[in-house]
C-alpha cells in the first residue's frame, strides 16, 4: 500500500477549474510516488547496511576468535616460561651448589696433597739425613 493509495481523492471544489484540479491531483500523485520510491531507496539501503553490518559482525567474530586462540597461546607460552624460569632457577641453585662443593672438594685435595708433600718432603729429608749420618759414621769409623 502506498502513501496516495491510502488517502481518499476529494471531489475538485467550486473555485477551481476541473482542469486545474486534475493536474493538481496528478502532481500530487507524483509527489506521492516520488516520495514511495525514496523510502523504497532508503529501505534498500538500510539493508544494505544491515548486510554490511552482519558480515562487520562475522569479521569481528573471527577476530575474536582469533585474539582468543593468540590469548590461549600466550596462557601456554606464560606457562612454559613459569616451568622453564623454575628449571633455570633451580639448575643455577644446583650450580651454585655444584661449585661450593667442587671448592670443598679442590680444597680437600689441596690439603691432602700439601699433606702427602710434607710427609714426601719429611722422609726425604729423615733420608738424607739417615744417609749423611751414615756417612758420618763410616768415616769416622774408618779414620
Amino acid at each position: 500500500m502506498t502513501a496516495n493509495d491510502a488517502m481518499p481523492i476529494p471531489s475538485s471544489p467550486d473555485w477551481v477549474t476541473q482542469k486545474e484540479f486534475q493536474e493538481f491531483k496528478t502532481e500530487v500523485k507524483q509527489n506521492f510516488k516520488q516520495i514511495d520510491q525514496q523510502f523504497v531507496r532508503i529501505d534498500q539501503q538500510f539493508v544494505r547496511i544491515d548486510q554490511q553490518f552482519k558480515l562487520i559482525d562475522i569479521q569481528f567474530g573471527k577476530v575474536n576468535n582469533r585474539l582468543d586462540r593468540i590469548d590461549d597461546r600466550l596462557d601456554v607460552m606464560e606457562k612454559n616460561f613459569a616451568v622453564h624460569e623454575k628449571s633455570f632457577k633451580m639448575m643455577e641453585k644446583n650450580f651454585q651448589t655444584m661449585e661450593k662443593n667442587s671448592d670443598l672438594r679442590l680444597q680437600s685435595q689441596n690439603e691432602l696433597l700439601t699433606a702427602r708433600i710434607e710427609r714426601s718432603n719429611r722422609r726425604q729429608w729423615a733420608w738424607y739425613i739417615a744417609t749423611l749420618i751414615a756417612i758420618a759414621t763410616l768415616m769416622v769409623t774408618t779414620r
